[in-house]
């Protein structure tokens, strides 16, 4: 089993558990859904070097990232109802392709190794944001 995948599995079982403590019981498939598709972008992204970024390899993990909008947004709005939900703490400014990047690897290091359900879901929902925004900067650009 390739590495990204076992990081998809171990992030989704992490969730889960982290999840038991107060998330939507009917809604966790959204969340695991979610969980796996930013983890995929993530892992993808840490194997593309920022010149490498506009081959057409990374338009399908865009795409990938596009497909999933209503599940971001039925996570984001049930992670606001949540006794403790915080508001993002992401600088929107100046973004390029270079910083948001590294932006991302940094956001993704520290989601994969926080125990706190609400600061979990929390990056998971940052990092889907930036990958939109990664997204937006590469998509369609020519090799």
């Amino acid at each position: 089993m390739n590495g990204k995948i076992k990081e998809m599995r171990r992030q989704n079982e992490l969730m889960t558990q982290l999840a038991e403590s107060g998330y939507y019981e009917d809604r966790i498939e959204d969340l695991l859904s979610l969980t796996s598709m930013v983890v995929d972008f993530c892992y993808c992204l840490q194997q593309t070097h920022v010149d490498e970024s506009y081959r057409s390899d990374t338009e399908y993990n865009c795409n990938s990232l596009f497909a999933v909008v209503d599940t971001f947004t039925q996570v984001s709005s049930d992670y606001y109802c949540l006794i403790g939900s915080e508001t993002s703490n992401i600088d929107w400014g100046d973004i390029s392709v270079s910083s948001i990047k590294k932006l991302i690897d940094l956001t993704y290091k520290r989601f994969e190794s926080e125990p706190v359900f609400l600061k979990k879901c929390r990056y998971l929902l940052d990092l889907y944001k930036m990958g939109l925004v990664f997204a937006g900067l590469v998509y369609g650009n020519p090799e």
